[in-house]
């Protein structure tokens, strides 16, 4: 299959692929190989690649010169600040991550809590 145009998206955004594989919640070296055409990833990889680079997936394969879908199909995109956050939590010790999903959880229900009352 190939990606042919995967890592001319990264570096227009000038992320690091460490950046895009926090993004998509895999390790660096498996998003390497995507660029590098080593490996292929499945449909949901190659989905959540579209939506992070607001193309489509014939783009990403080569089969399409049309980069950019039409605003209406493009999801929100995450915010610097909120790229931040990931990537911290993804470099966070298990220990380190389990206190951050203890604290959203607890923030999330009464955040619930509060819209339901």
């Amino acid at each position: 299959m190939g990606l042919k145009n995967l890592k001319i998206l990264r570096k227009k955004r000038q992320w690091t692929q460490r950046e895009v594989a926090d993004m998509l919640g895999i390790h660096c070296t498996t998003y390497t190989k995507y660029e590098t055409g080593n490996s292929e990833p499945g449909f949901t990889i190659l989905i959540k690649l579209a939506e992070i680079f607001g193309t489509s997936t014939d783009y990403l394969l080569g089969r399409t010169e049309v980069k950019h879908l039409p605003a209406s199909e493009v999801t929100p995109r995450l915010s610097a600040m909120e790229m931040d956050l990931i990537s911290a939590y993804h470099a966070a010790s298990p220990d380190d991550r389990a206190i951050v999903d203890i604290i959203v959880r607890r923030y999330v229900k009464d955040a619930e809590t509060k819209t339901s009352a």
